[in-house]
């Protein structure tokens, strides 16, 4: 997950700008808002067929 926010770190400080807070309350909105959403992705089921069970 670190990784990944790493990868998006230069978007998400220009996005902050233009969002009416202070920047640094921007960005935690953003991140927290992308660690939902990536989470929420994992929770959904993959539609490849394949076998996604990790026992």
């Amino acid at each position: 997950m670190l990784r990944l926010l790493q990868v998006f770190e230069d978007d998400i400080l220009k996005i902050s700008r233009y969002i009416r807070m202070s920047r640094e309350d921007a960005v935690q909105s953003i991140v927290t808002d992308f660690i939902a959403l990536v989470k929420q992705s994992d929770d959904v089921p993959s539609s490849s067929g394949e076998n996604t069970d990790k026992t």
